[in-house]
């Protein structure tokens, strides 16, 4: 094995109710001088409804968080722990597995009508509730 290029690259290790870890690694020819630990933590919940201006919930309406950036990767965790759902008829919406400690956005959007991100943190193993976004008028 020897002579062979490092890489670069991602990993991302997850199991089911604790939050997700990525983290860049270089992979090199054998041996093997150190290996990576990991510690995944106890994920978040958010809970809340989506409501229009007059206070009435929106069904439907599609619910996203984003994480921004930072160590954590935020396109990589967006797509692993899926950081998307849809309102039921009474507005409400439930995303679990957020990752904890660090800054996410909370975005809905229903038709042509876009919410203004909502800019929270989760600790480890919080239940956030009830979480209220509400919907701009139609254009």
């Amino acid at each position: 094995m020897s002579g062979l290029p490092a890489v670069s690259g991602t990993i991302i290790v997850k199991a089911d109710g604790l939050a997700p870890e990525a983290r860049p690694i270089e992979l090199q020819p054998l041996p093997l001088t150190n290996a990576e630990r990991f510690r995944l933590r106890q994920a978040g919940v958010i809970e809340g409804q989506i409501v229009d201006r007059s206070g009435a919930p929106v069904s439907g309406a599609v619910v996203t968080v984003d994480y921004p950036g930072g160590r954590y990767f935020g396109r990589y965790l967006a797509t692993l722990v899926g950081g998307k759902t849809r309102t039921g008829t009474d507005g409400a919406f439930r995303l679990n597995e957020i990752v904890p400690d660090i800054p996410i956005q909370v975005i809905a959007e229903a038709g042509n009508r876009k919410s203004v991100p909502l800019q929270i943190r989760v600790a480890e193993g919080q239940r956030l509730a009830p979480v209220i976004v509400t919907l701009p008028d139609g254009r």
